[in-house]
């Protein structure tokens, strides 16, 4: 192995290769994310199998504890939970649905921006539990919008992590570019399905105070 010249400073130059050995690990990441749920996107015409998928390939690339995928409901105007990594959420998929600019996740639809809150998740004010979730246990929090052209909301990406920093300037990327991917391969079938996500959920539980409610179409915001 070469010798570290004696002018450079080797504790600088192992956080320089660190730095590169990371981001080389990160790019190995999003290319295997990515080839994937292309080959996913190419194989079903199935909405809930890609959207599975992607939640599965996002939550292992990013190391995330829990990673859901909400859609827009244009029956309930609700942002309803789709799909889950496997925990004490996934029995709320179909279940739960969030008012544009209810919680982080509603935020980021709203807003049509990604939020990042690695500090402080608790304290955010936009952030809210919902019974049963076990959300209290997350410190860290990212969020992006999926979206089709013209800005209309089709979704959003949520993804947990139990710890503070949870989620990196690459995890960001990542996120955005599997939204990107969902938004223009896959809008078409997805943009079908929400249109008639109500007609194949039994019941839609909202938010209310600190309860679930159900909801159905002619209920108020």
């Amino acid at each position: 192995m070469p010798r570290v010249p004696d002018h450079v400073d080797e504790g600088a130059a192992g956080g320089a290769l660190a730095l590169l050995h990371a981001a080389l690990l990160a790019a190995e990441r999003r290319a295997a994310t990515l080839a994937e749920l292309s080959g996913v996107l190419g194989s079903t015409r199935d909405p809930l199998a890609l959207v599975q998928r992607a939640v599965d390939l996002v939550a292992r690339a990013t190391g995330a504890v829990g990673a859901f995928v909400y859609l827009w409901d244009r029956a309930s105007e609700r942002l309803v939970l789709k799909a889950a990594t496997e925990g004490r959420q996934r029995p709320y998929v179909d279940a739960i649905g969030l008012r544009l600019g209810e919680g982080v996740t509603g935020w980021a639809a709203l807003m049509r921006r990604h939020a990042v809150i690695n500090r402080g998740l608790q304290d955010d004010p936009r952030f809210i539990t919902l019974p049963g979730l076990g959300e209290a246990e997350f410190r860290s929090m990212l969020a992006a919008p999926i979206l089709v052209a013209g800005d209309d909301i089709l979704g959003v990406f949520a993804l947990y992590s139990l710890v503070e920093d949870g989620f990196s300037d690459d995890d960001v990327s990542l996120v955005d570019e599997v939204a990107t991917i969902l938004a223009s391969g896959g809008a078409g079938i997805l943009i079908t399905h929400s249109r008639t996500v109500a007609a194949s959920t039994d019941r839609v539980y909202a938010l209310d105070g600190r309860s679930l409610r159900p909801i159905g179409p002619g209920d108020a915001m």
